[in-house]
């Protein structure tokens, strides 16, 4: 069966489907479509599956409304109860099999006019194409190409710093949880802008001229840092230490995170399946500071350099370091 009849066949079920289940029913089966495509690199597939993906969340949050203001579901979520008994037998949003975060933003997507809507399908479309081009880790936001720091780790990260005065790469949204000073957007490019004072950096992903982004932003922190502009930085990355452009981190000290974090979507939603390990490293002088902090993450390390002499007794194969004067 080819893409394009799979589509037709979607889109006609779509226009069929009468209640919530049969909707996210379609919904949740173009999600698997989307994964599938990414691994086999189908990119017809993955246009239609993400497109269908949207349409079906445009036609839950309508039929959603329409539950709500004809009285149809339970509004509370539990439904009222007599003692221990329920006193009404409406649907809830967990019956549906849809969560308050999913009904709050697809009833959003449902009331928007239908030429923004239209935009935020091909937004999404261009998202997926970039996931199956490798220009980003596979989410499938259906809206959103940001995914953002949770509050915990920022916390940590004010908790060494002392404050924020820079995000070089965010959002309006981004630093609503951030509180940074000062924020540059993606229009204000901040790897052409001058840094300053104490740096949060959570560098976006991607090929910019061929080049791995994260590790341009990488490089500009470890620049703003090593001539003086910046006091202070931490740096949030994918643990990726088999790539090249993350070989200058390891000379800062760094912690790995020993668990995956689960990042913030743009529609507020936890990222549940996060694919990489992540790690946080420090540009500083208060390394103790960053270690105890730090250290409820994961483990804290820093590379040691051994200055050794041709007698020490080190076996060759077990240094990496130059011989002393």
């Amino acid at each position: 069966m080819t893409a394009l009849v799979k589509y037709d066949e979607a889109r006609r079920a779509l226009a069929e489907a009468r209640r919530v289940d049969e909707v996210k029913d379609i919904r949740d089966k173009a999600v698997a479509m989307q994964v599938y495509a990414q691994q086999a690199k189908e990119r017809e597939l993955i246009d239609h599956a993400t497109e269908i993906r949207m349409r079906a969340e445009i036609r839950a949050g309508e039929l959603l409304a329409e539950m709500k203001d004809h009285g149809e579901r339970d509004p509370g979520g539990h439904g009222p109860r007599v003692g221990s008994l329920a006193a009404t037998q409406l649907p809830t949003l967990s019956d549906l099999g849809v969560t308050k975060t999913q009904s709050s933003r697809w009833q959003a997507l449902a009331a928007l006019p239908k030429e923004h809507q239209d935009e935020k399908i091909e937004r999404a479309k261009k998202q997926a194409a970039a996931v199956l081009d490798g220009a980003q880790a596979a989410n499938y936001s259906s809206d959103s190409v940001e995914w953002y720091t949770p509050p915990e780790y920022v916390v940590t990260v004010c908790a060494v710093l002392g404050n924020i005065d820079l995000d070089p790469a965010s959002n309006v949204t981004a630093n609503l949880t951030v509180r940074a000073d000062k924020f540059f957007t993606a229009k204000d490019d901040g790897l052409k802008q001058p840094w300053y004072g104490r740096v949060f950096l959570n560098p976006p992903y991607g090929k910019i001229e061929g080049e791995s982004s994260a590790g341009l932003w990488c490089q500009k922190a470890i620049s703003e840092y090593e001539s003086g502009n910046i006091e202070a930085g931490i740096i949030l990355v994918n643990s990726l230490h088999a790539q090249e452009w993350q070989r200058p981190l390891y000379q800062y000290p760094f912690c790995l995170v020993n668990h995956r974090i689960k990042f913030i979507s743009g529609e507020g939603e936890p990222n549940q399946n996060p694919t990489f390990q992540n790690m946080f490293v420090y540009l500083g002088r208060d390394k103790q500071r960053f270690a105890d902090v730090f250290s409820q993450w994961g483990y804290v390390a820093a590379t040691i350099t051994i200055t050794a002499t041709v007698n020490d007794g080190i076996p060759e194969f077990l240094r990496k370091a130059e011989a002393a004067p």
